[in-house]
């Protein structure tokens, strides 16, 4: 049985997709101005594998291409401010293959607010409407394929704080059946007219 969209959930996911956004350029900005290559590893985690497609992100990946140099910084047990290991890493040109990404993602028509919030690189926003596809499927096209995206990339890293790694998101085997159901949905409303 196929559900009409929750538009008012649908859009509360939209606001928690944004601010996860508005975080990641915070976290990409942060890396950029201390320029240490773990942090901006940790604020770039999962935009390759994802279906995100805000613009914002865009500006902030240039930066990245802007920045001299990252490093990877000492843990400096031993006291005083960190110091950089090792060669560094040129900024320039880093941010390239993620903006293409997101650039090829904006192609992706998201005409519904299901399928705007399946535009993420949030693992918890992804999940989430994930789930909420597989508890009330929705008669929506324009969702399957970014679900065919999200079941392909299949695990997204969570991470606590930015930096130490959380729990894994596998969103493969959720989102194969959310198509299903998706599909089952079309069909029957199709059926049904």
């Amino acid at each position: 049985m196929w559900h009409d969209p929750d538009d008012a959930w649908f859009k509360r996911q939209l606001e928690k997709r944004d601010e996860f956004t508005r975080q990641t350029i915070r976290k990409i900005d942060g890396a950029c101005s201390s320029r240490d290559l773990e942090e901006l590893h940790a604020a770039l985690a999962n935009l390759l594998i994802s279906t995100a497609a805000q613009e914002e992100l865009i500006g902030a990946l240039e930066a990245v291409n802007r920045c001299e140099m990252f490093y990877r910084f000492d843990d400096n047990s031993a006291g005083g401010a960190p110091r950089p290991t090792g060669a560094g890493l040129a900024g320039e040109g880093l941010g390239t293959e993620y903006i293409e990404v997101i650039r090829r993602n904006q192609r992706t028509p998201a005409p519904t607010l299901a399928a705007k919030a399946l535009q993420s690189h949030g693992p918890h926003v992804l999940a989430g409407t994930i789930d909420r596809l597989l508890r009330f499927p929705v008669a929506d096209a324009s969702v399957l394929p970014l679900l065919r995206k999200l079941a392909k990339a299949d695990r997204f890293e969570g991470r606590l704080n930015g930096l130490g790694r959380g729990r894994d998101f596998r969103l493969g085997a959720p989102a194969r059946r959310a198509i299903v159901l998706t599909t089952a949905a079309l069909a029957e409303r199709a059926g049904s007219t």
